[in-house]
């Protein structure tokens, strides 16, 4: 969490793009928090992602301690709950920090896909028929793109 801050304030906008934005916008320092965004992504990625547990320690509190700078403070948040949220937001949020689902959930499947592809020998695909370079219908009305070829 960056005090005083929100995600214009990693942007690291300088000269002319720090004109673009309004000053409460983008903090007081962009630059820091572009170093804090690039710092904290490059330890997440290769603990979570390419899983190097040399890199957990610099996603712990005394890291962030470590970087955080006066101009734009930043404090590390492993989870908060809703009621935790609530308070430091300072009052009732505007939104609902606990959204309503847009759609239903999908129910749970009585068995895997790959059980599913076994015992039907079949594997269902779908392509998207607007989104080209990947899958698309051209002008005269056939199916063009990457995933179809790939079919």
């Amino acid at each position: 969490m960056i005090v005083d801050g929100n995600h214009f304030s990693t942007s690291g906008a300088s000269g002319d793009d720090f004109a673009l934005f309004p000053r409460e916008l983008l903090g007081s320092n962009p630059q820091v928090g572009l170093y804090y965004l690039k710092a904290l992504s490059l330890a997440f990625v290769n603990t979570h992602i390419r899983d190097l547990p040399n890199y957990r320690p610099y996603l712990s509190v005394t890291y962030a301690k470590f970087l955080s700078e006066n101009s734009l403070e930043l404090h590390l948040v492993k989870s908060l709950t809703p009621e935790q949220l609530e308070e430091s937001f300072g009052s009732e949020a505007p939104e609902s920090i606990i959204p309503q689902l847009a759609i239903e959930p999908i129910p749970k499947r009585s068995e895997t896909v790959l059980d599913q592809i076994k015992r039907t020998g079949t594997i269902k695909v779908g392509i998207r028929k607007d989104a080209a370079p990947f899958g698309y219908i051209d002008t005269k009305g056939e199916w063009k793109g990457y995933c179809f070829e790939l079919l």
